[in-house]
């Protein structure tokens, strides 16, 4: 992993296969030497190689170790947005360390990275056109012809609904023709005698 560039705080930039800009910070030295704990003479064996155990710790622990992961990492660019703004702050510099990285930046990344977002989105757009793209046609016309039958049955029933509906009007109508409405109840009576008889 090769370090892309620097800039005037000492912090180092690396770009990995993500497309991301990231920066690595220097561990910041404090001014106090790290004290390691005191090994007791006396005491049980138990408690002798407990100390011996924190002692490594210790070690481990110190920020000055020469080890590979030594500084603070955090993620500087992930969008173009993030870029255009980072070459921003570096485009003015003086510092020949950060005038060296928004070269490079500006030069040979940037146009990379464009082609590279260029077909991201182009994958994207494919994608969404996929996955809005237009039924066939066959499953268009079953779905016309279901909508026409449900209209059509629709109709027809209202049809036989507006038919029932006349009918009963007119059945009502001929039941008033024949009673006549001063007396109705004595003409049914009357009729209801004499058939009896």
């Amino acid at each position: 992993m090769e370090p892309c560039g620097y800039d005037r705080k000492g912090n180092t930039y690396y770009i990995l296969d993500d497309n991301r800009l990231y920066r690595r910070s220097p561990w910041i030295l404090e001014s106090q030497p790290v004290k390691k704990a005191k090994s007791k003479k006396k005491g049980t064996k138990r408690r002798r190689v407990s100390i011996a155990v924190e002692e490594d710790t210790d070690e481990t622990d110190d920020p000055t170790s020469n080890d590979k992961g030594n500084g603070v990492w955090s993620c500087v660019c992930v969008s173009p947005h993030d870029w255009t703004v980072f070459l921003g702050t570096l485009e003015g510099s003086k510092d020949p360390d950060e005038s060296a990285l928004y070269t490079y930046l500006k030069e040979d990344v940037i146009p990379e990275l464009t082609k590279a977002w260029m077909e991201k989105e182009k994958q994207r757009q494919l994608h969404e056109a996929v996955a809005n793209r237009k039924r066939s046609s066959r499953l268009d016309a079953k779905l016309t012809r279901q909508k026409e039958e449900e209209e059509k049955e629709a109709a027809r029933i209202r049809e036989a609904e507006l038919e029932k509906n006349a009918r009963r009007e007119k059945l009502e109508a001929e039941r008033k023709e024949k009673v006549p409405s001063s007396v109705p109840g004595l003409l049914f009576n009357e009729r209801y005698r004499t058939s009896c008889l």
